[in-house]
């Protein structure tokens, strides 16, 4: 996080941080990125509903190679309601995983969702 912090006034003047609403198509070409991260946002905020996160996903998968999101809570720090369900829909194209990791930003909240895409 202070790494992001400290470099985000500089990559906003040099282009490297871009804003965009998702889910809308971004105007990247297909896997233009190998890494793709939602931090702090998709499956925290459930009211935005599953499909919301669906396609959101899908267009970052669209211009990323591996998406990474954490946490995988909701704003309460429990184990977000839609995971399971996106967990499913994803892992029948993709390759899924949880990962627990040492990094903890808020209590029990230690597990990032990896989707590949099988390239």
């Amino acid at each position: 996080m202070n790494r992001f912090l400290d470099d985000y006034e500089k990559g906003l003047s040099e282009n490297r941080y871009i804003y965009h609403e998702l889910p809308s198509k971004t105007s990247f070409d297909n896997y233009t990125f190998d890494i793709g991260l939602s931090s702090h946002f998709l499956l925290m905020y459930t009211s935005l509903g599953l499909e919301f996160h669906i396609k959101a996903l899908n267009e970052m998968l669209r211009i990323c190679k591996e998406v990474r999101i954490f946490p995988i809570t909701d704003l309460d720090g429990m184990k977000s309601k839609l995971a399971n369900d996106v967990i499913n829909y994803f892992e029948k194209n993709y390759i899924v995983k949880v990962v627990k990791t040492d990094y903890e930003f808020q209590k029990h909240s230690n597990e990032v969702l990896i989707v590949k895409n099988i390239l």
